[in-house]
């Protein structure tokens, strides 16, 4: 019979509101051990409706940057898939997995999804990488 130790999980969620214009855009960031899950939806599109993984490249030789993360949608109700090509880009920079859920309205603007991509960015760096924020 084998022995376990009992471990404390270590989930941390962390939550943020910036205005565009004069909508609020919502992010909440759940990170994990080596994975991350980020939240972002507009105010009125609080839901769970696009949902995709992306996971940080990897060649045989070690992290090659140059590679495009392997990502799939997990669930959508459009065709776009801008929480896709978000998880990947994620996935890259910060070298972790990433489960991105970006609910926007269906018509959205392109300043709406460069403001939402920014905003998200920052936030996540000034979770993973604190000294790099503070200037």
């Amino acid at each position: 019979m084998s022995s376990s130790i009992p471990t404390t999980p270590q989930i941390k969620v962390y939550g943020q509101t910036h205005l565009y214009l004069t909508t609020p855009i919502y992010f909440q960031l759940v990170v994990l051990k080596d994975s991350a899950f980020a939240w972002v939806a507009s105010h009125g599109n609080e839901v769970l409706q696009n949902l995709a993984v992306a996971m940080p490249p990897v060649s045989y030789g070690g992290r090659d940057s140059s590679l495009v993360p392997p990502a799939t949608t997990l669930l959508t109700r459009n065709v776009n898939e801008l929480s896709k090509q978000l998880g990947q880009k994620l996935a890259r920079k910060f070298n972790k997995q990433f489960l991105v859920s970006l609910n926007l309205p269906p018509i959205t603007d392109q300043g709406l999804i460069a403001f939402a991509e920014k905003k998200l960015v920052a936030f996540i760096k000034e979770i993973f990488e604190p000294s790099s924020t503070s200037s």
